[in-house]
């Protein structure tokens, strides 16, 4: 199920690190907002949250990551394509064992590597979660989603989600 925002963005875009207030306060809202709907998806198509993944890019990638580390539940796994925490400092302790696939370019002029995906990344490996990494180092496809990275992010979420290998199963 895709979701997107009713008014086209999850929250306004900061102006970086140091100027982010609003962008806070909208993530803030968004968040509650989406864990809602999220439930009333998992109770009208009868999933648990585990059987679910978060999967999103840039702001909604951030937006995942939110709903993974402040739900009551854990999901299967997150996908965050070119996302950032804007609060990396204020990431809660992992309380599940959510797989997170943080894939990002270094070349990213939206979501800063430096600014954003490293302290971001350093948090959450701090704050004990399962971080797996995908970086790319490409200065056409700055803050982008690519062919590749949905068919890399398929293949880590495919045993996550209870698929098997089709070539070896005998089903």
């Amino acid at each position: 199920v895709g979701i997107e925002p009713d008014d086209q963005q999850w929250y306004p875009l900061p102006n970086g690190v140091s100027d982010q207030a609003e962008a806070v306060k909208g993530m803030k809202k968004s968040r509650k907002e989406l864990l809602q709907l999220l439930k009333f998806l998992q109770k009208d198509f009868g999933f648990e949250s585990q059987q679910v993944a978060l999967v999103g890019f840039s702001a909604g990638a951030g937006m995942a990551l939110q709903c993974a580390m402040l739900n009551d539940e854990s999901f299967a796994a997150v996908v965050s394509h070119s996302g950032a925490i804007l609060q990396p400092r204020k990431t809660p302790p992992a309380r599940f064992d959510t797989p997170i696939m943080l894939m990002h370019n270094k070349q990213d002029d939206c979501f800063d590597w430096t600014e954003r995906f490293r302290p971001m990344r350093r948090m959450l490996v701090r704050r004990g979660y399962d971080v797996h990494l995908r970086v790319k180092n490409l200065p056409i496809e700055r803050h982008a989603l690519t062919y590749q990275d949905v068919a890399l992010a398929g293949i880590f979420l495919a045993p996550l989600l209870g698929y098997v290998d089709w070539k070896h199963s005998s089903e």
